[in-house]
């Protein structure tokens, strides 16, 4: 039951963080089917001191994520996003999240840089994040369901 209930909370983050919305809870429970069938064995450590920091302090996920695409790119959390995409993909509401813009030469450009100047400073903050989560997370939760929750 417990893990049932980590998995609702996380894809209810990982979806907010995706979407910027709410999801519906029919796409909440096919994360946690996914979850339970891609993911039966217990994180590694790292893994696990990653996703418990992020489950307490949410604001970390995209630097986190971001610098494990450089450092980790096969880390459990960004496996997680991408079972969450995939999900996501699947649902008309959400489908257009995905698709890609076709602003003009200027805009895209301009729409390049910022996205790259967004990127370069979610990598920098999550890298040096990154060994203070791996540290904090694996003193495991404060509180049953840990201040994040």
């Amino acid at each position: 039951m417990a893990k049932t209930q980590t998995l609702e909370r996380e894809a209810r983050r990982l979806g907010r963080y995706l979407v910027g919305d709410d999801l519906p809870q029919e796409l909440v429970e096919r994360y946690q089917e996914a979850n339970l069938a891609l993911f039966p064995e217990r994180p590694s450590a790292a893994d696990g001191a990653i996703l418990e920091f992020v489950r307490r302090h949410p604001w970390s996920l995209a630097p986190l994520e971001s610098a494990l695409g450089l450092i980790r790119p096969d880390a459990l959390l960004r496996r997680k996003l991408v079972v969450m995409m995939a999900i996501l993909e699947t649902e008309p509401r959400f489908a257009g999240n995905f698709e890609a813009l076709a602003p003009g030469r200027t805009g895209a450009v301009l729409r390049l840089m910022g996205l790259g100047l967004s990127s370069a400073a979610k990598v920098t903050a999550g890298i040096l994040l990154y060994p203070f989560a791996k540290l904090l997370g694996a003193r495991g939760p404060e509180s049953p369901d840990g201040p994040g929750a």
